[in-house]
């Protein structure tokens, strides 16, 4: 059997991954990864792969844990896929030893209902205004705003249709009164700039400026381009969460789902612990419940026990026992 070199058995391995119709996104991630294998070990040949090359490109990089355990998946990935394919001895593991980094706890930040004005308020395009209110009261991530045109909105039977692409699913979702009329508005200024096609981005980029006036490009003369939609989502809402007074550290898009996903659920709490729990999770799209409690904070069942307990007797019946004296023994 023919003895690739590591750089022919990383192309093969992501033409592979690419056939798997995995997102191009993480076949870009990966193969940066492997690349990075490649330079640091100078290319040798797949059977040859070593501990001593593993331990090389990690000890040249101060990665975090959670890009730690990122590289770490990839290569177990890639060397299983190479012992499969006979490049490497069946009893080879490069690996040996390696573990995942526990993750530190990271308190997310959740905006309450009460604060989403000032939130709206620190907005200064349309854009932004849109990718907020969706956020809020869809719980799209960044790529699932990114992509929905004109055509996806429904006013007349208050209705938008999303596609997850982490679940490759479609969903038809129901658009609050809130929410209508952000989309409106929206909808209203689109038209002002003559974007109605329904094949037209909902919230298209905007094009590099062209006038320069001595000193820089002018910002307003920026054209909206309707057939591209707007580029680096997550660092618009960012914008927007530091003008609004946040620390933008590790929040994003996300953010906005976590806030809304815990405002609706405190709201629908009352009815049920599981049934707002299950409501929830059918609006971020996730596959579990558990899931969706991470979203929502981990401290739900601790505050329920709490709140069940704190001031209040643990055993009622009990209580109104009579206390027996403790007799000594003569």
């Amino acid at each position: 059997m023919a003895r690739p070199t590591l750089q022919e058995a990383v192309n093969e391995y992501l033409e592979h991954c690419a056939a798997r119709r995995m997102s191009p996104r993480t076949v870009v991630t990966r193969r940066s990864t492997l690349n990075r294998l490649v330079v640091t070990s100078k290319n040798p040949l797949v059977w040859n792969i070593n501990q001593s090359h593993i331990d090389k490109v990690f000890g040249q990089h101060s990665w975090t844990p959670t890009t730690r355990n990122s590289k770490l998946s990839t290569y177990i990935g890639f060397f299983k896929w190479c012992r499969a394919k006979g490049y490497m001895h069946r009893d080879t593991d490069p690996l040996f030893g390696w573990k995942s980094e526990k993750l530190p706890k990271v308190n997310r930040l959740r905006i309450p209902h009460s604060d989403w004005p000032a939130l709206f308020a620190a907005c200064q395009h349309e854009n932004e205004t849109m990718s907020i209110a969706l956020g809020l009261y869809l719980f799209l991530r960044n790529n699932e705003k990114n992509q929905l045109k004109l055509r996806d909105i429904h006013l007349d039977r208050s209705e938008i249709d999303i596609y997850r692409n982490k679940t490759k699913e479609f969903d038809v979702m129901p658009i609050s009164t809130e929410l209508d009329g952000y989309l409106r508005r929206h909808l209203t200024w689109l038209a002002s700039q003559g974007i109605a096609d329904p094949d037209h981005y909902l919230m298209p980029t905007r094009t590099k400026p062209t006038n320069y006036d001595g000193r820089g490009f002018l910002a307003d003369t920026c054209q909206l381009d309707p057939t591209r939609p707007f580029s680096r989502p997550h660092l618009i809402v960012q914008r927007v969460l530091v003008r609004a007074g946040y620390d933008i550290k590790h929040e994003g898009g996300h953010t906005l789902r976590r806030s809304g996903a815990r405002a609706y659920f405190d709201l629908m709490v009352d009815l049920g612990y599981d049934g707002a729990l299950k409501r929830v999770q059918a609006m971020l799209g996730h596959k579990t419940g558990a899931m969706t409690e991470v979203y929502l904070g981990l401290d739900l069942e601790r505050r329920k026990r709490n709140e069940s307990l704190a001031g209040k007797p643990m055993f009622p019946v009990v209580q109104d026992a009579k206390v027996v004296p403790i007799r000594k023994e003569m």
